[in-house]
């Protein structure tokens, strides 16, 4: 007989509670360890039903240890495998053998005798990281590697539960809450920029005839808002089988739900463009009252007299630019974070990959050119003025600072390198030991020529190409 369902977060909570525990404090009184249920599975996320028993399911727990206990690892696993009873609330405790025709499935099986062949792992917080994220560390992550992070990745470390905490997991996990603020305000300007890329050509495809394609294009732009939407309320998307349940459990979700499934229903450009309108005017209120940027228009407009509206064209992404601070990132191009440019599982499931794509946002010297306006020391987009290349890898912001005054003198001597520093907003001053220090460094590094011009030395920038060598 099927034992009465329980969601599997609260499954393995009780069954921590009643068995794991009292198991490790008889067998390793003295142990410090987290217990928790996080990572892959439905159940993590709280979206399980009776149909996810069928794979990876059951009574289980995951065990966390300082460093220096990872090597009693292989005694708990063995003494819960000859303690653990064999059912728990009319579940199995026993799985089979991963399979290897199926992705490594595990299935409960019943068994009365010998030992257990559980889920409760043994493991430490760094190599959770490792596993689960492809980090070595959560500490100073840069930008590169926030938007080299899948948001379901993030989601499944953020959600589920921990049932005891002796070794401060929760602090690890509320370093991934959510983004840092720079690089949400990008993610969010990416987001919008994604929907003016096509959201003008919606109509224009039905309008020659090719109504499959519209289509197609219309439910691009109905996940784009929907991905925005998360964005807006600073929560992680989950990946596709869970996206629309997760997106009407927002504060939104029940508002704008039924019009997005208006505008996948509909059977000409008109009728989706007729729900598309209310849609993109609601994310347009949304966005104001996020209050990150000036008001901006929440009626949609004409797309250059044609007959589709639109709401991107009006500026979004750019007011969004405006205001980050971090010049590393105001000079990312505008791909934003994996999600927004791959859908590619594959891709998206690959901890050996992460590093690869947090190098797409960090480009050296020669590999990309940006108009920076000069007038007050802001890279700003779109914008006039001196073209230079900016290298978005330098490991200081002094180096950074001091590189970019040098750009704009092209020559210039120590003195009034130092004059013009002091004009900078108090966040990008340094005291003069520290000036002179780093302008050694830029020269030793080969960033910044150092010459010698009529008994004055001058400083003018010294390009790299994109192997880091000098050009």
């Amino acid at each position: 007989m099927t034992p009465k369902f329980i969601p599997g977060i609260q499954l393995c909570g009780q069954f921590y509670a009643q068995i794991v525990r009292p198991l490790l404090e008889t067998h390793f009184p003295a142990l410090e360890y987290s217990a928790a249920l996080l990572g892959d599975g439905s159940e993590t996320l709280g979206y399980d039903t009776p149909m996810s028993r069928d794979h990876h399911w059951g009574p289980r727990v995951m065990v966390f240890v300082h460093e220096s206990d990872i090597g009693l690892a292989a005694q708990i696993h063995q003494m819960l495998a000859e303690n653990l009873p064999y059912t728990f609330l009319g579940y199995s405790t026993h799985f089979s053998q991963p399979n290897p025709d199926d992705n490594g499935t595990q299935l409960l099986e019943t068994i009365d005798s010998g030992p257990v062949n559980h889920r409760i792992t043994v493991q430490t917080p760094p190599s959770l990281l490792a596993d689960h994220l492809g980090l070595d560390s959560a500490e100073n992550l840069s930008p590169a590697d926030w938007l080299s992070l899948p948001e379901q990745r993030l989601l499944t470390l953020t959600a589920g539960a921990v049932y005891h905490d002796g070794i401060g997991l929760e602090e690890l996990r509320r370093r991934f809450d959510y983004y840092p603020h720079d690089v949400w305000l990008y993610l969010l300007a990416c987001g919008w920029a994604r929907i003016g890329q096509e959201e003008h050509l919606m109509g224009r495809a039905g309008l020659v005839g090719d109504d499959v394609g519209s289509a197609l294009i219309a439910a691009r732009l109905v996940r784009d808002i929907m991905r925005l939407c998360f964005l807006m309320e600073r929560r992680y998307a989950p990946y596709p089988k869970w996206f629309g349940t997760a997106f009407k459990r927002l504060d939104c979700g029940p508002e704008l739900y039924p019009t997005l499934g208006k505008i996948l229903a509909a059977c000409s450009w008109r009728t989706r463009q007729k729900h598309l309108i209310p849609a993109y005017e609601f994310i347009a209120r949304k966005h104001n009252s996020l209050g990150q940027t000036k008001q901006m228009p929440e009626t949609t407009t004409q797309f250059f007299g044609r007959p589709f509206q639109v709401i991107a064209l009006q500026g979004f992404g750019d007011a969004l630019l405006a205001q980050i601070v971090d010049p590393q990132i105001a000079a990312f191009p505008l791909i934003g974070g994996i999600d927004q440019w791959s859908d590619n599982t594959d891709l998206l499931e690959s901890r050996t990959l992460r590093k690869k794509i947090a190098a797409i946002h960090r480009p050296k010297i020669g590999h990309f050119c940006y108009n920076i306006f000069m007038s007050d020391d802001k890279i700003k987009r779109p914008s006039t003025g001196l073209l230079f290349l900016v290298d978005n890898g330098m490991d200081s912001p002094h180096k950074m600072t001091l590189v970019r005054l040098v750009m704009k003198g092209i020559r210039i001597s120590p003195e009034d390198l130092w004059k013009s520093l002091n004009t900078l907003p108090k966040e990008k001053l340094m005291d003069r030991q520290t000036f002179e220090q780093t302008l050694k460094e830029l020269v030793e590094e080969e960033w910044l020529w150092q010459v010698e011009m009529d008994g004055k030395t001058i400083y003018s920038p010294r390009l790299k190409t994109s192997e880091g060598k000098p050009k």
